[in-house]
């Protein structure tokens, strides 16, 4: 059975990078052969465009990759879906909002609608309030 997984902004960043620690490049090395999902939020992608369109640095590495790019190589030509809010999520994010920034809230709620095994993030405060599963070392 295909593991499912939700990626926050700085797990994008970090695939572009190639900066990924062990466990979560594991999981995008799984998407991209098929044996994983990964989405990320709408918001995530739209974040990653946003701070890619000035350039930006990633641990240390500076990434000078246009949106465009960073586009295909994640969603079109990479192991990366969307994943916008329904119905159920927004449901989610309504009971996410007092705990969360707006963003990890998304973030939250997309996992928990969409019932993925884990979120790839470096942010330890995500597991932290709510328990969910994070992968990232």
């Amino acid at each position: 059975m295909n593991r499912l997984y939700t990626a926050d902004t700085n797990a994008l960043l970090s695939y572009l990078a190639d900066t990924l620690p062990a466990d979560a490049d594991t999981a995008f090395r799984q998407a991209e052969r098929g044996t994983a999902t990964i989405a990320a939020p709408d918001v995530m992608f739209g974040e990653v465009l946003y701070r890619l369109s000035g350039g930006t640095v990633v641990n240390d590495i500076a990434v000078e990759l246009q949106p465009q790019r960073a586009w295909r190589a994640l969603a079109v030509d990479g192991p990366v879906s969307v994943a916008s809010l329904d119905r159920a999520g927004v449901r989610e994010l309504s009971t996410l909002v007092g705990e969360f920034n707006l963003h990890d809230a998304m973030l939250v709620a997309s996992h928990i609608a969409d019932s993925t095994d884990a979120i790839i993030t470096r942010d330890p405060d995500i597991a932290d309030v709510r328990s969910v599963s994070t992968i990232w070392d």
